[in-house]
């Protein structure tokens, strides 16, 4: 493979500091998602090496998912150097992989004190590298940001010369503050090198994606019961994005209409675009002959492992991973379990027997009422089959040395999931043929195979959303040995005005800005709407029409029965307080 502009300007720039030719002790790397911007650590090494100078290396990432990677991948390079963790006490080694979470935590000074202590009296510079560097901004406060300057103070104390990378697919943050290390004109941020989305689509680093919208007639039915429709989600206006999204996410559907041999969907939801984009999937890898994957980005804890349970039961033959930061869940989710019981958190596992998770597992931390809470977990109430990929996950870690099957079992169940996505085929199978995840899938992860990405998340954010859109356009080179060469890859997304708007920045490389508070998103009416309000009748078919009364007959059943619910619990606890008062009053006397 031959070398990218970015990576041919990384080495010629190494070089001339391993010459003395530059005196910069900072270099900072701007590549688009997708680009390979991973592989300029290797080269920056392979430049320092030529001079005797590659001292070490110090890889810091975002996420232990991006470590494991970064480390596998960079060990399976020929040559004396190798990466190790950053675990107490600290391993010899060459260079090591952390996250920027492990220099904040109780035992940072100490892992400071014993890298810089490992690292001394070696002749040459040490690489820090700091990858996805926009997570730290430049006010010291900040929690990485201040690890980062701790490990450094480190360094400089122990007299040991190094040489600062920053690495990043989005040099610009959501909340608009500065970027750690990285100098600003007119706003804009200055980067040593620069490699944009169009220079990856014209080298072919990276593919032209193809966005799938689905839309549809939107109602806003307000507490007084006061309607007023809309003919696209994508003319509501912004005061009502927010709700419109969330009601698309959460799947209020009715259950006659969960048969996927209904193509007409008459409900706009996550469920419908979901499938839809299944169906393309298996489409594309039949037409194609090729092992392609797909990853599924949820809003939250709770919706991806509603989508998790659904696809296992709608597509038995294709094997879902779900990854999830709290690993509880994960396990839950790799295990399979038989219901839900509520209002407390007990879940029913196979055996029948039950398990209070209310304490161990949260599954949706973003939920602000039980309401919200019941509606995120509505999708998966019958309970999660169980995963089906143990036979092919057990020949995976055969085919691993006996390093790699060590780092493997230290491996959280989620990032178990993320590794065996990534995993190459067995017998031309995925180990994982869909991820389903809520954050993970957002930056950093490396998986070519995945053509396919569905987006069902409720960030609109720019950086956020080019991040998460680059797990789909990678090309994918053993593809291209079977005489694929115009590869493709295809987004599915609902089709608000927040979400185009990011789109058309993302795809056309423009100052990229997040739009969530920006004034661009509020909703210019035209004449003719400003005239008039559209009710119900007005946007929706006859079957839409009576799939809508349906909803809000059942909706005004469940509040009544959750208000019931939440009435008998506060009449069960006033009847146990009184009780202990009485057993108290009859102790007293």
């Amino acid at each position: 493979m031959e070398d990218r502009a970015h990576q041919k300007l990384v080495k010629e720039r190494f070089s001339e500091i391993a010459n003395e030719k530059i005196s910069d002790k900072l270099t900072n790397v701007d590549v688009c998602p997708g680009g390979g911007k991973s592989r300029n650590v290797q080269l920056a090494i392979n430049e320092l090496d030529k001079e005797c100078l590659a001292a070490g290396l110090i890889w810091l990432v975002p996420r232990s998912s991006l470590a494991h990677q970064a480390r596998r991948t960079f060990n399976k390079n020929s040559g004396p150097f190798h990466l190790e963790n950053i675990v107490s006490p600290l391993k010899d080694s060459w260079g090591y992989v952390s996250t920027y979470q492990k220099f904040i935590s109780k035992k940072s000074n100490t892992y400071c004190h014993q890298i810089a202590s490992k690292m001394s009296n070696r002749p040459g510079m040490v690489l820090l590298v700091l990858d996805e560097l926009h997570h730290c901004s430049s006010d010291k406060r900040q929690a990485w940001t201040n690890g980062v300057e701790n490990l450094k103070k480190a360094l400089i104390k122990k007299n040991i010369p190094f040489h600062v990378m920053s690495m990043t697919g989005t040099l610009f943050r959501g909340d608009g503050q500065p970027i750690l290390h990285i100098d600003y004109e007119n706003g804009k941020a200055v980067s040593h090198i620069r490699y944009s989305l169009i220079s990856g689509r014209a080298e072919g680093a990276v593919l032209p994606p193809e966005l799938i919208y689905v839309d549809g007639p939107v109602v806003i039915r307000q507490p007084s019961g006061k309607e007023k429709a809309y003919t696209s989600m994508i003319n509501v206006p912004h005061t009502h994005s927010m709700k419109v999204r969330k009601a698309f996410l959460s799947g209020q559907i009715s259950p006659k209409i969960l048969d996927l041999n209904i193509e007409d969907s008459r409900q706009f939801t996550a469920l419908y675009l979901l499938n839809y984009g299944i169906k393309h999937f298996l489409d594309k890898r039949k037409s194609w002959d090729y092992p392609l994957q797909t990853i599924v980005v949820a809003s939250s804890a709770a919706s991806a492992m509603g989508y998790t349970s659904w696809l296992r039961r709608n597509y038995p033959g294709l094997r879902i991973g779900l990854s999830l930061s709290n690993d509880e869940a994960s396990r839950w989710a790799h295990k399979g379990f038989k219901s839900v019981k509520f209002p407390e958190m007990t879940l029913v596992d196979l055996n029948g027997l039950e398990h209070d998770v209310n304490e161990t597992v949260t599954i949706n931390q973003s939920c602000e009422s039980k309401i919200t809470f019941l509606d995120d977990f509505q999708l998966y109430l019958n309970g999660m089959p169980p995963s089906n990929y143990y036979e092919l996950e057990k020949e995976m870690q055969q085919k691993f040395s006996t390093k790699e099957n060590e780092d493997y079992k230290n491996l959280s169940r989620g990032e178990k999931i993320i590794s065996a996505f990534q995993a190459e085929p067995i017998n031309g199978e995925n180990v994982i043929d869909i991820l389903v995840t809520v954050g993970k899938a957002y930056e950093g992860l490396d998986a070519p195979r995945c053509k396919h990405l569905v987006c069902l998340t409720r960030q609109r954010s720019v950086p956020w959303l080019a991040q998460c859109f680059a797990r789909a356009w990678r090309r994918d080179y053993e593809l291209e040995k079977k005489g694929i060469i115009n590869q493709r890859c295809w987004i599915f997304a609902p089709r608000d005005k927040e979400m185009v708007d990011a789109v058309d920045r993302i795809v056309w490389d423009q100052d990229l800005i997040s739009t969530n508070n920006d004034s661009t998103n509020q909703i210019t009416l035209s004449e003719d709407e400003e005239e008039f309000d559209l009710s119900p009748e007005d946007v929706l078919t006859e079957d839409q029409q009576i799939n809508y009364d349906e909803f809000k007959k059942h909706y005004e059943e469940v509040i009544k029965a959750e208000i019931e619910l939440l009435n008998k619990i506060d009449d069960e606890k006033k009847s146990r307080l009184g009780k202990v008062e009485d057993d108290e009053n009859e102790n007293e006397n």
